[in-house]
């Protein structure tokens, strides 16, 4: 287990045969495969002094991009917000022009239906 804990990733390839003269060998390479597959490990890139001022400087840039991001990302949020809002009071105006212009167009009809009585009766008039 020591050799295969630590800070890699192993690959194990377990070979084994059908063959009756060699059960032994192969129950005991299946033993090793399935206690070598319980075994954890925490891969890690490992970085010589040369390489680690530019690990660094990356690490910093892969932090401020992902603070950019976030921050992004809820500017984003807001504006998404802000774009319901508005929309919502868009459809709640043009609910009451809706509103008003039926109300109009009722009133319209009204005054139309009283200026053709008036005038069948001006003509009644003017005929007798």
């Amino acid at each position: 287990q020591e050799s295969l804990g630590g800070e890699s990733l192993s690959t194990i390839v377990c070979t084994v045969t059908p063959a009756a003269s060699q059960a032994e060998e192969t129950a005991s390479t299946l033993r090793f495969g399935s206690k070598a597959s319980r075994v954890l490990t925490r891969p890690r890139v490992q970085v010589t002094a040369v390489e680690a001022p530019a690990v660094l400087q990356l690490r910093e840039e892969l932090a401020g991009a992902r603070e950019e991001a976030s921050i992004a990302q809820a500017s984003a949020a807001e504006a998404r917000a802000e774009a319901a809002r508005t929309q919502e009071e868009a459809g709640e105006t043009l609910s009451v022009a809706l509103a008003e212009v039926a109300e109009a167009r009722a009133e319209l009809d009204a005054a139309h239906a009283k200026l053709m009585l008036a005038r069948g009766a001006l003509v009644d008039t003017r005929e007798q």
